[in-house]
């Protein structure tokens, strides 16, 4: 399923379609479809773990986020690790969300007392925030996913 990039030593890895809203919600606002070429990889780097990548690619599809953005900013906020923990801000999971609000967000998208180390919460999480908040919540680590 994957396949060798030459220049870049990357897996490509599909992303899947986003799934279709609820009818209710398709007839009260028309859905503006995105461009099937903007979504069909995201360049997985070599030591992501391809269940990580997946679990991060399909939280991205279903919150209509950018999930090679996503990539990056978790790669650099955690190194993908869905147990990292910030010694001094204790900031946690795949995303690092900071413990004070990682309740409330989990419970806004339907996944109240999920752990903020549970990886597939935390990428619905995260890409909830940036499909609502965009980059912002991530700006102090700018320097390091905007590369």
């Amino acid at each position: 399923m994957s396949q060798y990039v030459p220049a870049m030593w990357h897996d490509t890895i599909p992303i899947p379609d986003p799934p279709s809203p609820p009818a209710e919600v398709a007839a009260e606002a028309p859905v503006v479809p995105v461009a099937p070429a903007a979504r069909l990889v995201v360049t997985s780097a070599p030591g992501d773990d391809p269940a990580i990548v997946a679990i991060i690619t399909a939280a991205a599809a279903e919150y209509g986020a950018d999930p090679a953005l996503m990539l990056r900013i978790m790669r650099c906020e955690s190194r993908l690790d869905p147990d990292a923990t910030n010694r001094t801000s204790g900031a946690a999971g795949l995303g690092q969300h900071l413990p004070q609000y990682w309740a409330a967000r989990a419970a806004a998208i339907g996944m109240a007392g999920a752990s903020p180390y549970n990886p597939d919460a935390n990428a619905r999480v995260t890409a909830w925030m940036l499909s609502t908040q965009g980059v912002a919540p991530w700006a102090a680590s700018r320097s390091c996913w905007s590369r």
